[in-house]
């Protein structure tokens, strides 16, 4: 366990604090202008989804991940800083997404390779999804 969370927190220290915005395909449907997690979050859960390790260890490994993805070092580029201004909510707001049971459902939810949308895809997609209802 320790060396898989120390591949994922140097993967991401590589690469931290990057999200990209990126056009998604999602049941044959175009979603424009997701926010998505840096490739280096993303191979990092990746990694965890592949490990033997228990259901509980990938859902902790995977809310440090998310975690450090949503940090603002002040330079816009974080996952809650671009999310902010993209889809009008607020920083709050992200992070309660980012840290929810059902983005963590959503992540850990085994689909076929052939029909789903790619891990970045159904990350950013759940995460917009969730953050622009209101209740």
């Amino acid at each position: 366990m320790k060396v898989l969370m120390t591949t994922a927190m140097l993967l991401l220290s590589v690469n931290a604090f990057s999200a990209t915005i990126q056009d998604c395909i999602v049941e044959g449907k175009l979603v424009p202008n997701v926010v998505l997690l840096n490739s280096a979050g993303t191979e990092g859960i990746q990694k965890i989804l592949d490990s033997k390790d228990s259901v509980e260890m990938k859902k902790n490994l995977i809310k440090r991940i998310l975690y450090i993805e949503t940090l603002s070092i002040g330079d816009g580029n974080s996952v809650c800083e671009i999310a902010t201004k993209r889809y009008n909510v607020s920083e709050e707001k992200c992070l309660k997404v980012m840290k929810s049971s059902d983005l963590m459902s959503a992540i850990l939810e085994e689909s076929d390779p052939s029909e789903a949308p790619t891990l970045e895809c159904k990350i950013g997609v759940t995460a917009m999804l969730s953050m622009q209802f209101n209740m």
